[in-house]
């Protein structure tokens, strides 16, 4: 398993030995749940280290404030 954004494999870190590599990934909504009800696939997720997962949280504010204008 890797960042789906910048290939990040914790798997690949030294010295986590006890602790689950999958763990170090955050799953991101592609599409935010406060959207509305919804059902949602696996095809609604992306697989993200935690760093492009707050790069990616920042751009959907700053979209949002863009399209509240």
């Amino acid at each position: 398993m890797h960042c789906d954004d910048c290939e990040f494999d914790p798997s690949m870190v030294s010295g986590i030995e006890g602790i689950n590599p999958r763990s170090l990934l955050d799953v991101h909504h592609m599409h935010p749940l406060d959207e509305g009800v919804r059902y949602t696939t696996i095809k609604d997720f992306a697989l993200l280290c935690p760093t492009c997962h707050r790069v990616e949280r920042a751009r959907i504010k700053v979209a949002a404030k863009k399209n509240a204008s």
